[in-house]
């Protein structure tokens, strides 16, 4: 299961850098979610 969540949020930090609003699967952030 550890896999797959990495997996998914690499996944979801690729979709937030290019415009797509995606929610976090559970808690976490992007790296570069704290530039803004």
């Amino acid at each position: 299961i550890g896999d797959a969540y990495k997996r998914l949020t690499r996944h979801r930090c690729r979709m937030v850098r290019r415009g797509i609003d995606a929610e976090p699967l559970y808690v976490g952030y992007c790296n570069h979610e704290n530039k803004l």
